[in-house]
């Protein structure tokens, strides 16, 4: 019993709330289940479509613990419902709240089941990206941070071409310490994944060498050592990929229809 009690408050905390209308039935009351009736508590029928929306929330396939579960929840909403808690503003809002939760995920639902992604809207979105990456360059560099330029300066002189020094000057004086650990290193980045100006110095110089100067940027002085550049390749069309652009694509549909509902929609802001 202890374990139906506490699945049983979780899931009413979840926002799983029987929403009461009047004092003896609730609007979702007012249409049938599905399946065979499995339980009748007061005279209010459970179907066996009530079993299947609960059990995700159980946590259990064991039938039987589930139907106790719905059993008791039952049991509370209708002396919920008794005591007239559903006409309590409060709890009204959050049965709307609730409502408009379990409405708006089916209506979503349904939208996007009638609005599949077609196989050529995805290559289209595929050959976009390719095209976006393409001419795209990413670096692979290392970087000494200080806060004084003068220091900055300093370290810029020591250091050596063959790149020793520049670790182990990374290493004893840089402020960044996930690259100080790597001797500076950085690992490869796209312009786009680094500060502006870290990234025109870096666009400035080629492969192999120090950017002349320490750059500075909002975390302090940067002593940069450019080390490779490559094209950016397109990522495959693998699985991952491919939901994304589905995902991507049913986000922006859905946002388009979403507005044509608002615009056709009479609301006032008071």
């Amino acid at each position: 019993m202890k374990k139906t009690m506490i699945l049983i408050l979780s899931v009413f905390a979840a926002g799983c709330f029987h929403d009461g209308k009047t004092e003896k039935k609730s609007a979702a009351d007012s249409v049938s289940g599905s399946g065979e009736i499995v339980a009748t508590v007061n005279g209010e029928e459970i179907f066996e479509s009530r079993i299947s929306v609960y059990a995700p929330a159980a946590g259990t396939t064991d039938r039987e613990f589930i139907l106790d579960n719905v059993i008791s929840g039952e049991v509370i909403s209708q002396a919920a419902r008794a005591a007239e808690m559903h006409l309590r503003p409060e709890i009204a809002e959050q049965l709307r709240i609730a409502e408009q939760t379990v409405l708006g995920r089916a209506y979503t639902e349904e939208f996007l089941a009638a609005n599949e992604t077609s196989e050529a809207t995805i290559s289209l979105r595929y050959e976009e990206l390719k095209s976006e990456l393409s001419g795209r360059s990413e670096y692979r560099t290392a970087h000494i941070l200080v806060g004084d330029e003068e220091l900055a300066k300093q370290l810029h002189s020591q250091i050596s071409a063959d790149g020793e020094t520049f670790a182990a000057l990374a290493e004893e004086h840089s402020q960044d310490p996930g690259s100080a650990a790597q001797g500076g290193e950085l690992g490869w980045a796209d312009s786009g994944a680094l500060v502006p100006e870290y990234a025109a110095a870096m666009q400035q110089t080629e492969p192999g060498n120090l950017v002349p100067a320490p750059v500075q940027t909002q975390f302090g002085w940067h002593i940069i050592r450019v080390d490779e550049k490559r094209e950016v390749a397109p990522p495959p069309l693998n699985d991952d990929l491919r939901r994304n652009i589905v995902r991507a694509v049913q986000a922006e549909l859905f946002s388009a229809h979403l507005q044509e509902l608002l615009d056709g929609a009479d609301i006032v802001r008071n």
